[in-house]
């Protein structure tokens, strides 16, 4: 496999060369850099639909017909003000997904008589989140640590269907503009042939367009604890949402050491973490309960969540236990076999994704869009070998005070609220 990297003035290309590969898969990013409203935030959450209504001489279906016929997908993320384009087909037929794209991209038609359906599949989902309480503990995690104009805060449901009816064509035009416009971050993984045809894709369409740069705004807010419960009772557990602001980017010299305390609380995914090994192994309150560090980029800083469910008479119980293993990392910290441990299984998950090309371009793009080189990339992921039991330890001490965190849940709290109010209280 051959990693190169090309940055022009409008766009970057970071490509993985794999010889006769029988996949192709490319990605396209534009961060729109907009200062969060309510508006915005309806925008964004309609923005992909209206893309893949129709384009050029395709309507809707003829558009999802003409990617089903060779095999294909073409989808569409929005998040966060960024807009991502995933392309992926059988390498043969790549070219042909490519000429697709480039109509999609250049003559998107936002048709009016496609914005009932898509208002009304969009309030659907809306509606249907309001039982959502995974979705809804996380989102108000990250209210307690950015302000309404930063782009990770996140309005209510109910504001949101009340704007998504004040959405139209000129919205999305707007939007779709503001991509165009933006400097693209743009990976791909296959066989020569396919980078090329990617990379003409991609310069015949930034060459026309102008470059309009905006300042958007970050927000970030101090650790002020809080704690905000929902009642959904038809939930059967609490999904709750543990976590801290993090005033730092993922190039702070405490970054790296931070990620290795918080693996070693609460190891994504894994069942190696103290947590998972106490409150789930041990104690039997929870089947999973993770912590890892969100939201950092190059320039914004990011936060702790910890992800977890409880039953609602388990919950209080659970909570202690939960805040009984911070405290003890806190004041404690790590032993030196216990990082070393850490160390290994991380190296080891990277080990294993150099075997999944589809892991390797999804890094390897996550590592793109934060302005890395491929030699900073090797570098940045070579370097948590050599992070000291000192730095982890100080890092653990300076930004995981369990007398920091906010607590957000939703489920069937009414008949447990005061009791964990009275307990959230109590650690502060």
């Amino acid at each position: 496999m051959n990693y190169k990297l090309d940055k022009k003035d409008k766009y970057s290309l970071a490509s993985l060369q794999i010889s006769g590969s029988k996949l192709t898969t490319a990605y396209i990013s534009a961060d729109l850099q907009l200062t969060n409203n309510l508006t915005e935030q309806a925008t964004g959450i309609m923005f992909a639909e209206a893309m893949l209504s129709g384009a050029g001489k395709f309507d809707r279906e003829e558009l999802i017909n003409q990617i089903r016929k060779i095999g294909a997908s073409l989808n569409i993320s929005v998040g966060d003000n960024q807009i991502t384009l995933k392309l992926q087909a059988r390498t043969e037929n790549f070219s042909k997904l490519v000429k697709i794209a480039k109509t999609l991209i250049n003559e998107p038609d936002f048709e009016s008589k496609e914005l009932n359906r898509i208002y009304l599949k969009t309030r659907n989902e809306l509606v249907e989140s309001k039982e959502d309480s995974r979705s809804f503990a996380d989102d108000e995690l990250r209210n307690c640590f950015y302000g309404k104009k930063d782009r990770k805060y996140s309005f209510s449901i109910d504001d949101l269907l009340e704007e998504i009816q004040l959405i139209n064509s000129k919205h999305f035009k707007i939007w779709h503009n503001r991509f165009l416009s933006k400097t693209w971050t743009c990976s791909i993984a296959g066989p020569k042939d396919s980078i090329e045809t990617f990379a003409t894709l991609i310069d015949g369409i930034k060459k026309t367009t102008k470059l309009v740069d905006t300042e958007y705004l970050h927000d970030p807010r101090p650790a002020k604890p809080k704690l905000f419960l929902k009642d959904i009772p038809s939930r059967q557990n609490i999904d709750f949402a543990i976590g801290t602001p993090l005033p730092i980017t993922i190039h702070h010299p405490d970054y790296l050491p931070l990620v290795l305390g918080v693996a070693i609380l609460g190891n994504w995914g894994g069942f190696a973490g103290r947590l998972m090994s106490t409150v789930r192994e041990k104690e039997g309150l929870t089947y999973t309960i993770y912590a890892r560090i969100e939201g950092a980029t190059d320039k914004e800083e990011g936060y702790l969540r910890i992800l977890t469910f409880f039953a609602p008479d388990k919950s209080t119980e659970a909570l202690k236990s939960t805040y009984r293993e911070i405290s003890l990392l806190h004041k404690k910290g790590v032993e030196k076999d216990e990082l070393a441990h850490f160390k290994n299984i991380l190296n080891t998950r990277n080990t294993l994704r150099q075997d999944s090309t589809a892991g390797l371009l999804a890094e390897l793009h996550t590592y793109h869009k934060l302005g890395f080189s491929i030699k900073e990339v090797l570098a940045h992921k070579a370097k948590l070998k050599t992070i000291t039991l000192e730095a982890v330890n100080q890092a653990i001490t300076k930004y995981l005070d369990p007398k920091n965190m906010s607590v957000t849940g939703a489920g069937p709290v009414k008949g447990v609220k005061k009791e964990i109010d009275k307990f959230f209280k109590s650690v502060q």
